[in-house]
């Protein structure tokens, strides 16, 4: 796990094991790690998620402030056609996402079919609930500045089955700013069909 896993990114999977299992008797000493010192303090990371499992079993969608979004801005769009995958920044537009997809004979199925002007973060972060199904599905690996935290964790990778640790990028999926500001995201690619 250390080998796959900075301090940040097994702090946070830590905090996700104690919402969930608080007692530790769900497979202790399995998959994590013993503590290092080098980990962060991740109790508002812990908090948020309490709060968002608390919610969530209470009934009503776990209600966010959609003001801390950030507008869409520049930023990169590695796409690897090779591998059927693509990098993006958490800031680029759905539109130039889209238009940068399409100069590759690509498209990602998370993307809306008439692409807005909201940016690709805002659509993993806050989409509807189709959204977040089609996210759900295309999400392959994403980067978050942790809330408290101050530091970049990145969870999921360029594959289409990443085994290692929890599931921890799709606790992301529609969970606004909550956890952390996303930063990038990598999502598996399909080629376009032809018209």
């Amino acid at each position: 796990m250390r080998r796959r896993f900075t301090a940040c990114e097994i702090a946070c999977q830590r905090a996700i094991k104690r919402v969930f299992d608080p007692k530790g008797t769900l497979n202790p000493g399995v998959l994590l790690p013993d503590y290092s010192p080098e980990e962060p303090n991740t109790d508002r990371f812990e908090a948020a998620v309490r709060e968002a499992l608390c919610s969530h079993l209470a009934g009503p969608s776990f209600a966010m402030a959609r003001e801390t979004c950030l507008p869409p801005a520049d930023g990169i769009v590695e796409v690897n056609t090779g591998n059927l995958s693509a990098n993006v920044d958490a800031r680029v537009s759905l539109q130039r996402f889209a238009g940068e997809l399409a100069k590759h004979g690509m498209c990602c199925h998370a993307a809306p079919d008439e692409p807005d002007a909201r940016s690709v973060g805002q659509l993993v972060a806050w989409g509807t609930a189709t959204e977040r199904e089609r996210v759900r599905e295309s999400l392959l690996g994403l980067s978050s500045r942790i809330v408290g935290v101050e530091q970049v964790a990145r969870f999921g990778a360029i594959t289409i089955k990443d085994v290692a640790g929890y599931d921890t990028k799709r606790l992301f999926i529609g969970g606004g700013s909550a956890f952390g500001d996303l930063e990038q995201l990598t999502f598996k690619l399909s080629v376009q069909p032809r018209r």
